[in-house]
């Protein structure tokens, strides 16, 4: 292809190549499975159901042991694994699992929310514990797999090779959630899948794939908003409704029951988000004045989160393909938003911003931002940098 003329999208390859897309999706995929392995190996004494990270203090825990057996050592805290187990073994909330969310102060309605990944972990609540437990390691596996076959796809189409996908692959938000046997792997899978379909004008498995990816987490309906804002960029209005309509009825028809169905339960408005970078500066202000513990490894991540989102937004700044600079800029505004609530741990806020992570990784240097769009130009688009 000519350097520097403009791609109409319809002359696109509708798929990818499959071999490179393939192939990542398994090293991402043998990459989770060995980080898991690992983990396992090293903190979890061996026993596989340390990976639901189940609280020492937590009523749930006698409950998971009867069923699985030793979990390992427990912590003091916890994590949402155990909840997402506990909502796999009885997704419509028909049993206990409701009333134990909120005996672990936990807001089961919230919870109850990210549905689809424990829905299929459980076999729609058919599944023994042990094959629950072995679907929910499977489908986190599967989720890191799908995101690194997407981000292959994208840097497929935004002219990238494999350095940025390597980058990808050391994503600390994606690992973390992969060891700890949460939603968001699948749920980021499912979302960038959605959008590498997206931008090879695939709007029928977009849509289906956006709609996986909100229901595994609701977070990912930002990479919808992103979709329908290129689409509306290129007066295509028509794509933004068929990319917008089938996830928000789905969403809205899911919390319409959910109401109707499972109960409220404490922290139920939390919050989470607030002005921009609020939370950092709060976060620093709290080990500042002493009112918060310092440990290195929150300091440092914390302003890793923060650089990176000035990396984001720098890029999108610059950037005249809106392809990349939409999702970059919102997901980047989104993860400053959020509150000490989140970056008071700081592995949280690098967790929840993960797919910023793996939209700045493959947009990372010029040659993504001088580059040719691969969506047709707007009549009244440069493809010039800003000065």
């Amino acid at each position: 292809m000519t350097q520097g003329k403009p791609q109409d999208i319809e002359s696109m390859r509708p798929i990818a190549n499959p071999g490179f897309v393939i192939s990542w999706l398994l090293i991402g995929s043998f990459f989770a499975l060995s980080f898991q392995f690992l983990l396992v190996r090293i903190n979890g004494q061996g026993q596989w159901p340390w990976l639901l990270h189940c609280a020492e203090s937590k009523a749930s825990r006698e409950l998971i042991s009867d069923q699985l057996g030793p979990l390992g050592p427990g912590t003091e805290y916890g994590h949402d694994g155990e909840y997402f187990y506990l909502i796999a073994r009885d997704p419509f909330g028909h049993h206990q699992s409701p009333q134990l969310l909120i005996d672990s102060k936990e807001n089961p309605r919230y919870r109850y929310r990210r549905i689809l990944y424990p829905l299929l972990a459980g076999g729609f609540g058919w599944f023994s514990p042990w094959l629950t437990l072995c679907a929910m390691i499977f489908l986190s596996v599967l989720g890191f797999g799908l995101t690194m076959g997407a981000a292959a796809d994208l840097a497929d189409q935004f002219g990238r090779d494999s350095r940025a996908l390597l980058r990808s692959l050391v994503s600390p938000g994606v690992m973390s959630s992969v060891g700890i046997l949460l939603a968001d792997p699948l749920a980021l899978g499912f979302a960038l899948s959605g959008y590498a379909c997206y931008c090879r004008k695939r709007t029928a498995a977009a849509s289906i794939l956006f709609t996986a990816g909100v229901l595994t987490r609701e977070t990912m309906i930002l990479f919808v908003l992103s979709a329908m804002l290129v689409s509306i960029r290129r007066k295509d209005i028509g794509s933004a409704l068929k990319i917008g309509l089938l996830s928000s009825i789905i969403l809205v028809a899911w919390e319409i029951w959910l109401n109707a169905n499972i109960p409220n339960g404490p922290n139920a408005l939390a919050k989470n988000m607030g002005l921009p970078f609020e939370g950092i500066f709060d976060t620093v202000f709290g080990w500042v004045s002493g009112h918060e513990a310092i440990l290195f490894s929150d300091v440092l991540m914390t302003l890793f989160g923060a650089s990176y989102v000035l990396i984001a937004l720098r890029i999108a700044w610059r950037s005249e393909r809106p392809e990349i600079s939409f999702p970059l800029a919102i997901w980047a505004l989104f993860t400053a938003c959020l509150s000490i609530e989140v970056w008071g741990k700081a592995i949280n806020g690098l967790r929840v911003s993960a797919p910023l992570w793996i939209l700045t990784m493959l947009s990372f240097d010029r040659s993504i931002t001088d580059g040719e769009s691969k969506f047709p130009k707007s009549t009244n688009s440069t493809n010039q940098d800003r000065p």
